[in-house]
């Protein structure tokens, strides 16, 4: 808990304020970002009105638009000895979003502040990354898996390979997908027998569209089966190998999040959800993802794991105090159970 009152916040909003209208580097953008960050924290945890945690929310999307427009102006990837994102201290995600909301028109950006608050509504960097134009991204070309058996521990399987196995297995029934979570495209190398739409929150790893998989642009049942593939660890930093390559958000958020994603997930798959979460250990304790999904949606039709040879080991880790994780777990989950060919449930 922070100790703090509303007229420490005030004295730190206008703080935050002074360094948006100084920024000059796609650095300075982050700082400020950073500061109104706190901001929001401590707005929180003190109650204050819609009305006042909204101008930290504006003020957080005027520093991000900034940092994007200057992000092309920095040098970063232009000549032999060029910048990178690393030496403003950025990553991928940050880049894209903060890109992606300076593409927007000035008449767009500033309609959905004025919208926003007039409505009395929430502003958020999710609810304006609605707004960005569709971009166009090549999923793959349809391919052949050759007939091979699921099992219950997938050693060293491609990540596409298990997914097209569980939806013949479990979903054989399915035509249409909804993956809610895209990234990268790893679910998908073109073998799986259904027609796939694909979203995510970053713009640039949506093929159709940025969504928020917490609540999702569809009617009940739209979809036959939906997939779900949330941040696997909480407060991951910017350098963070897990979190670059699995997301991250705040610790307070995560469990949440990933709880409404599975709901929300539910509720737009006909015949019922994929969900992949990895079980592991944070800030001393021991994260039991599977947990969470289960106390939504109850006991899963069936379960598989992915196993990997070796871990994913971040260079900052000195000293191992637990297990490291080398795997994933997906939930299976359908609505009604089809019966075996002999007639048995």
């Amino acid at each position: 808990m922070i100790e703090e009152g509303p007229v420490s916040a005030l004295a730190r909003l206008e703080g935050a304020q002074r360094m948006l209208a100084e920024i000059q580097t796609p650095r300075d953008a982050k700082a400020t970002i950073a500061a109104f960050d706190v901001l929001q924290r401590v707005a929180k945890e003190l109650d204050l009105s819609l009305q006042e945690q909204n101008q930290i929310a504006e003020g957080r999307l005027r520093a991000q638009r900034r940092g994007g427009q200057l992000i092309p102006e920095s040098g970063i990837g232009k000549g032999v000895k060029s910048r990178t994102l690393r030496d403003f201290e950025l990553d991928k995600d940050e880049s894209s979003r903060w890109q992606a909301i300076a593409g927007l028109p000035e008449s767009v950006f500033e309609g959905y502040i004025n919208d926003t608050l007039e409505a009395d509504d929430e502003l958020t960097t999710a609810g304006l990354l609605k707004l960005v134009p569709r971009i166009p991204k090549p999923k793959p070309e349809p391919t052949e898996l050759e007939p091979r058996a699921l099992l219950r521990f997938c050693q060293d399987l491609p990540t596409a390979t298990i997914v097209t196995l569980i939806l013949r297995v479990a979903f054989p029934d399915a035509e249409t997908a909804l993956d809610t979570t895209y990234g990268n495209g790893a679910f998908w190398d073109g073998s799986a027998h259904v027609a796939v739409t694909a979203h995510d929150g970053n713009p640039e790893r949506a093929p159709d569209g940025v969504a928020d998989f917490t609540e999702l642009p569809y009617d009940d049942e739209a979809f036959d089966v939906v997939l779900f593939d949330p941040p696997h660890v909480a407060d991951a930093g910017d350098d963070s190998i897990m979190g670059r390559r699995f997301g991250t958000m705040r610790n307070g958020e995560l469990h949440a999040a990933v709880r409404a994603g599975a709901c929300e997930a539910f509720r737009v798959g006909r015949l019922g959800v994929v969900i992949k979460v990895a079980d592991h250990v944070h800030a001393e304790r021991f994260v039991r993802m599977t947990g969470w999904i289960c106390a939504e949606l109850g006991e899963p039709y069936d379960v598989v794991h992915q196993v990997r040879t070796g871990a994913m080991i971040d260079p900052k880790w000195e000293e191992q105090r637990h297990a490291y994780n080398n795997g994933a777990t997906y939930l299976i989950f359908r609505r009604e159970v089809r019966p075996h060919g002999n007639g048995r449930p």
